[in-house]
């Protein structure tokens, strides 16, 4: 249904980054059995190296389908935080 689209994905929590950050996965944050999502970065998207474990991202990319995991490709990081740790 969405394949081939260019879709924003927000608040999404990524779980590993690839080498040289080419590539991410990442995991929604409002499912109760969330679905895998794997980012490939656009060629010219330089933030990706940026993002480590745990990482809350807003990203645009063209969705490639489903098989295992939702997949996008051509990927552009709108915005990254990082989640601040409980005080105690």
């Amino acid at each position: 249904m969405l394949k081939g689209k260019v879709i924003l994905v927000t608040s999404a929590i990524v779980t590993e980054v690839g080498k040289q950050g080419r590539t991410a996965i990442a995991t929604g944050r409002q499912s109760f059995s969330p679905t895998p999502i794997t980012i490939a970065f656009s060629k010219y998207e330089k933030n990706g190296g940026r993002l480590t474990r745990g990482d809350i991202v807003t990203f645009k990319g063209r969705c490639t389908g489903m098989a295992g995991a939702i997949g996008f490709e051509s990927c552009i990081l709108i915005s990254s935080t990082r989640p601040v740790p409980n005080s105690p």
